[in-house]
């Protein structure tokens, strides 16, 4: 019943009337200098330069709406898919995401450790349930920057307060957090929502025959679905065969369409969005926390590391670089699949 009353007022809804929050209403945050905080420098001077306006109270505020934001176990898009609908601003989740992890550097910096890393995995957790719910392509690509930025210090303040015990072990992504069927289920639906209106507005004289003839809605939809039918199967694989699909571009083949298709078939090949890097991150996470089970109770040694098998290609193992603990894939001489070993 709820649901059906959203979609009567969405009927007739014009979004460029769509009243924004009130500046009065947003927090005033002071401008924040970050780095990677897997680097000795960068935790140095974050604290020398952002001690102060880290207890500003809009900071404070901040960080106690993102703790409560990722308790929330409820999330489901209930809006209409249309693209013309604004944009939710994910960046402050970033920023959100970085205060709250510096704060627990600081928090386990003046002796408690314990609480810190307990607060890193009640965030892990609670990210991972929102990559599950979410619906919008940005925002996952997001949650999987923040899950592998909150691995990262979990992983540093993990060995250096020695509380990496099996029992600090980390489930990978499941299936349905890794998928990207929501996201682009719902964009598809956004393009399909514009195929739509342009039949409705026209006519069916001869200029209406022209334009269906020429533009062939319903057939460039079709070459939409292929287009993003493959890129859910691909998320959705297993890890170990990841990468070869990715490499061998391995698609499914739609049947040609019998009658020329020029501007469709145009628009259908503009909008060809290669989704890989955005899934990829997915897969990469699992790999990291591969890394991380994988050293648990265990010193960093070659003899230890040589021990952990990539996700990716179980016949390879990790190596100790200059960038820390990695998986390399074959000709790779530096990985982005990484754990810092470097203490602080």
């Amino acid at each position: 019943m709820i649901l059906e009353n959203i979609r009567v007022l969405e009927k007739d809804y014009k979004f460029e009337n769509f009243q924004t929050l009130p500046e009065r209403k947003t927090l005033d945050l002071p401008e924040f200098d970050f780095c990677l905080f897997t680097q000795m420098s960068c935790l140095e001077s974050v604290f020398k330069d952002n001690k102060t306006r880290l207890e500003d109270k809009s900071v404070v505020a901040l960080k106690e709406r993102y703790l409560r934001f990722l308790k929330f176990d409820d999330f489901v898009d209930l809006s209409k898919p249309v693209l013309s609908a604004p944009r939710v601003d994910h960046l402050i989740l970033l920023l959100a995401n970085d205060l709250v992890l510096l704060d627990s550097i600081r928090f386990a910096d003046a002796g408690h450790p314990e609480k810190a890393i307990e607060r890193l995995f009640i965030m892990l957790k609670g990210l991972k349930r929102y990559a599950a719910k979410t619906g919008n392509i940005l925002g996952k690509v997001i949650i999987f920057t923040l899950l592998n930025s909150t691995l990262d210090v979990l992983f540093l303040l993990s060995r250096q307060y020695r509380m990496n015990t099996k029992e600090h072990s980390i489930a990978p992504l499941s299936k349905i957090e890794l998928s990207f069927e929501k996201p682009l289920v719902r964009e598809f639906l956004s393009l399909a929502a514009i195929n739509e209106k342009l039949h409705q507005n026209v006519s069916w004289n001869w200029e209406g025959f022209v334009s269906r003839f020429v533009f062939k809605e319903n057939m460039t939809l079709n070459q939409f679905a292929f287009q993003y039918w493959n890129a859910i199967q691909r998320s959705e694989v297993d890890q170990v065969d990841y990468l070869a699909i990715v490499q061998k571009h391995e698609k499914l083949k739609e049947e040609k369409p019998r009658i020329p298709h020029p501007i469709g078939g145009v628009l259908a090949k503009v909008s060809d969005t290669n989704f890989d890097p955005f899934i990829t991150r997915g897969f990469d996470l699992n790999a990291k926390i591969a890394l991380f089970n994988g050293l648990l109770g265990k010193e960093i040694t070659p003899e230890n590391v040589s021990r952990i098998s990539n996700p990716y290609d179980p016949s390879t193992t990790a190596k100790i670089t200059t960038e820390g603990v990695c998986f390399l894939t074959k000709g790779e001489e530096k990985s982005t699949l990484c754990l810092s070993a470097d203490s602080f």
